[in-house]
């Protein structure tokens, strides 16, 4: 006769007291995040202000202080968490440190999301043991710090840190809370990352799926009170009137570039992918797309109900998000299909496609966690042991055997191993990335305060960042005259330490002005 499980019976994920605590193993995901994302960083990298981190989240929390930045929008919507860990690097840090700072706060954002999504899985392994359970939680938790793709452009600064903020949103609005408390907190990162993240509204027909669930209605307020700023923010720009209709990227491109940055960004370094795709052709990256197809249709066809809807979930807003993304942006260094051979070697390897690679890496390892069905002989085997109770019929209970591993154990082994070489090798990343050549940060200021010796306090200076050159046109680097556009301005007072902010102060920009980097 089956009984039912006692309502405080832990879960068998282990999570209650008396197993190991929910919020402790959050916090070490949380840690071991951000030791990973910070150890995935070249070392001149974090010595290196990257496009809006200097001039618009540092410049201008300068110029405004921390509380005016929070009100004000760039390119058409709000940054909240770059301008908090800006604003708290410019009160905390001295001035030769802020970079590194910067790039420490945009790890501590990636480690939050990663915590954020380990939170939201418990429902996705309550069929598997304890030990499996936190493993395959914290395998999706760090899919989004391991993609090899983010190393590129995306990990470590504040211009870039709404791409994780973006990848946590399904994870949240499909989740269930347990209790009110963690309803709250949940709604606060949502809030987050909503303020921070405008493309997170492709996001709201999930909420739907939530409705009747009264612990999600906070998450849902909280979305739809950041989506919503977002959206108006949005509407009273001038941005979206200058991209709408402005798509001229062929379907065959997206296709192809949705190869590349969804599938073989993964499995190989920017430079092999261009040797592949120009000797093959534009199409290779296809190829690569292939074992996340597979690892998808078996979620759906072995996996139960919380690991299919996430599964679909990934998958489609993988496509929709890679074709919004390059449509409304489009530039020829996304013509992939026109791309001749000797433009292929150089072939973008592009910031949008993270949710795309990390999705694949996840529907990886739900296809490994996917519950394994028992065979009629062991159910039946299992049933004549619990009918065969009496002495009497002692002979008929089976006699145990030692069981074999099995063919989907070896084969579900070797996957593992595969990924986890997969992301080992690439844990670095395989050559220059695009801040890798920038100016060094550290010696600029220096340099400006070796200079600033002879200026007035209230005179400018600018400290470059990267990048130093735009180049959207397909084909191998060409060489351009550094520019200033992204520099960082400040007085010779912050310079030198007699000020964190010129706030209330009038900053003298004679031409031309002193820059350094």
């Amino acid at each position: 006769m089956r009984t039912a499980a006692a309502p405080d019976a832990p879960p068998r994920d282990g999570s209650r007291a008396g197993h190991r605590p929910e919020w402790v193993a959050a916090a070490g995901v949380f840690v071991l995040a951000v030791v990973l994302a910070w150890s995935r960083m070249p070392a001149a990298v974090r010595d290196v202000l990257w496009a809006e981190d200097g001039r618009t989240f540092l410049g201008e929390g300068m110029q405004y202080g921390t509380l005016g930045t929070l009100t004000r929008s760039y390119a058409g919507y709000l940054h909240q968490y770059p301008r908090i860990v800006a604003g708290i690097v410019q009160h905390v840090l001295p001035v030769e440190g802020w970079a590194t700072g910067i790039a420490f706060g945009a790890v501590v954002g990636t480690g939050l999301v990663a915590t954020v999504v380990f939170v939201c899985t418990r429902d996705l392994t309550a069929r598997l043991t304890p030990a499996a359970a936190l493993a395959a939680r914290v395998g999706i938790a760090l899919a989004v710090v391991l993609v090899p793709i983010a190393t590129n452009e995306v990990l470590g600064n504040l211009a870039n840190v709404h791409a994780y903020f973006l990848w946590m949103m399904p994870f949240v609005l499909l989740y269930r809370p347990r209790s009110w408390w963690s309803s709250v907190a949940l709604a606060a990162v949502t809030l987050l990352g909503a303020l921070t993240e405008t493309q997170a509204i492709v996001f709201a027909p999930l909420l739907v799926l939530g409705l009747r669930a009264r612990r999600t209605w906070p998450v849902t307020a909280a979305f739809l009170v950041g989506a919503g700023l977002q959206l108006a923010v949005w509407l009273g720009s001038d941005r979206h009137r200058g991209q709408v209709g402005r798509a001229t990227i062929d379907l065959a491109s997206l296709v192809d570039g949705f190869g590349l940055n969804a599938g073989m960004s993964t499995f190989l370094s920017r430079a092999a992918s261009g040797e592949v795709l120009a000797t093959v052709g534009p199409w290779a990256g296809l190829l690569f797309v292939v074992p996340f197809v597979v690892a998808f249709v078996w979620v759906l066809v072995r996996g139960d109900r919380p690991q299919r809807t996430l599964a679909v979930v990934l998958a489609l807003f993988a496509v929709v998000l890679w074709c919004a993304a390059v449509v409304l942006n489009p530039k020829p260094a996304y013509a992939y299909a026109g791309m001749s051979p000797e433009f292929l070697r150089y072939a973008w390897v592009s910031r949008y496609g993270m949710f795309p690679a990390a999705a694949g890496l996840v529907l990886v390892v739900l296809a490994l966690v996917t519950p394994r069905r028992r065979s009629r002989t062991s159910v039946d085997a299992g049933a004549a042991e619990r009918v065969s109770t009496d002495p009497s019929r002692r002979s008929l209970r089976p006699r145990p055997t030692a069981r074999r591993p099995t063919l989907g154990v070896a084969l579900r082994s070797t996957v593992a191993v595969a990924l986890l070489v997969l992301v080992l090798v690439q844990f670095r990343p395989w050559g220059p990335v695009l801040r890798t050549d920038g100016p060094r940060y550290t010696a600029a200021v220096a340099a400006a305060r070796e200079a600033c010796r002879t200026l007035p306090a209230d005179r400018a200076i600018r400290i470059r960042s990267a990048p130093q050159t735009q180049q959207d046109t397909p084909g191998p680097p060409t060489r351009q005259e550094p520019t200033s556009f992204w520099s960082l301005s400040m007085s010779c007072a912050v310079v030198t330490g007699a000020r964190t902010s010129d706030v209330g102060h009038e900053v003298v920009q004679d031409r031309p002005v002193p820059t350094f980097g």
